[in-house]
């Protein structure tokens, strides 16, 4: 994040040095603007009546062609060259200085509305900028697509994903939300987001170090905070589509990847379920072989209350060595993990109900024994941190 910060200040410092020479350009055309149209008498075309003849407007029309006119040999191309010469420098030492340039160029304080010399000066610099913003959002989506996983044990959030929050926090950081040219900004986030979100799939199938879809939600949920924070409408449906890809992974990687602590008895009661699809009556299950009283019976006792214990800190070790410390999901992983393992105790401790009354058949491990744990290893984690 160092670098970012050294970025920040640089580009600060450019911005400073362009709003000089844009503030030395400004007043010194407008002022000779005004004494032109002083000595004859011309007005502006903002102060012509509305109700003014065609003609009348034709001739004021002319008579501000004429000041620009003067204006133009007064100052000559030189200016204009001069200014174009730095766009194309500063554009070449960082191509990040367009996005300043950009802003800068058209704010209206700088571009006069009521200067047609001014408007007409700085919109033809503004066209050589829009030109280099436009390279500049197509040079840093070939930049995402290269974006290689880090080389630490753990992926982490991906340097591209870091660069385009800079880009945002400090592009919102210079741009008025009302600002007509924010149009085009807004199109940079998107195009550039969209190729964020193929690098993140990309690299989180190309990595080995840990299951593609912590890459991908770790990712996305970094992503989706962002997006949050920043409240911009033009990214809404890629938020939503963020938002759905990071709880969607997270269900895989819980639900499937991770691993099951009592799967025999989950393996069980699925059997048990696909029985009562099959329009096998709840009374009658027990009475099938493999679904059994005295099956079930076994298989319980496989899953004691110390072996289950063991096997949930085994996987809460997995969590811990897949998940980087920057996004701090433990927790929120952890306690999905919980939730999902406890789903299933309920709802098989439904299914014996209604399949294996009187059975007397229960498992070694309460609810609260589970729930405990995960609140033990949490508020650990918690003091580590």
């Amino acid at each position: 994040m160092a670098t970012y910060q050294t970025q920040s200040e640089h580009n600060s410092k450019f911005d400073d040095l362009f709003c000089k020479v844009l503030d030395f350009i400004t007043p010194l055309v407008v002022n000779e603007e005004d004494h032109l149209n002083e000595v004859f008498g011309i007005p502006y075309m903002e102060d012509i009546p509305t109700d003014a003849s065609d003609s009348e407007i034709r001739i004021r029309k002319d008579e501000n062609l004429a000041t620009n006119n003067i204006l133009i040999k007064l100052f000559g191309a030189k200016l204009d060259q001069e200014l174009q010469q730095l766009i194309e420098v500063s554009y070449k030492v960082d191509p990040y200085y367009s996005l300043y340039m950009y802003l800068r160029l058209g704010k209206p304080s700088h571009n006069q509305e009521g200067s047609v010399f001014l408007k007409r000066f700085y919109s033809s610099s503004l066209i050589i900028v829009k030109r280099q913003f436009d390279q500049f959002i197509k040079n840093q989506v070939a930049q995402i697509g290269e974006t290689k996983p880090h080389k630490s044990k753990k992926c982490g959030i991906l340097h591209c994903v870091h660069k385009y929050e800079h880009f945002v926090r400090d592009t919102e950081r210079l741009f008025d939300r009302k600002l007509e040219r924010r149009t085009e900004i807004e199109k940079g986030y998107i195009t550039l987001l969209e190729a964020v979100f193929f690098a993140i799939d990309r690299i989180s199938k190309e990595q080995q170090k840990v299951p593609p879809e912590v890459v991908m939600f770790e990712n996305y949920h970094h992503l989706t905070d962002l997006m949050k924070s920043m409240n911009l409408s033009c990214l809404s449906e890629l938020q939503k589509k963020a938002s759905k890809s990071y709880e969607t992974n997270l269900n895989e990687y819980v639900t499937v990847k991770l691993g099951n602590p009592i799967e025999k008895i989950s393996a069980f009661f699925l059997g048990v379920k696909q029985s009562l699809s099959s329009a096998v009556r709840p009374e009658e299950v027990g009475f099938q072989i493999n679904y059994s009283r005295s099956v079930l019976k076994s298989i319980i006792k496989q899953y004691p209350l110390k072996d289950v214990r063991r096997s949930i800190e085994h996987y809460l070790n997995k969590i811990e060595k897949h998940l980087c410390e920057e996004e701090s999901l433990y927790e929120t992983v952890g306690s999905t993990y919980c939730h999902s393992i406890l789903s299933q105790v309920t709802e098989y401790q439904g299914l014996m109900k209604s399949c294996y009354p009187d059975s007397g058949v229960t498992f070694e491990f309460r609810e609260e024994d589970i729930r405990r744990l995960f609140d033990v290893r949490i508020s650990q984690m918690q003091k580590k941190g």
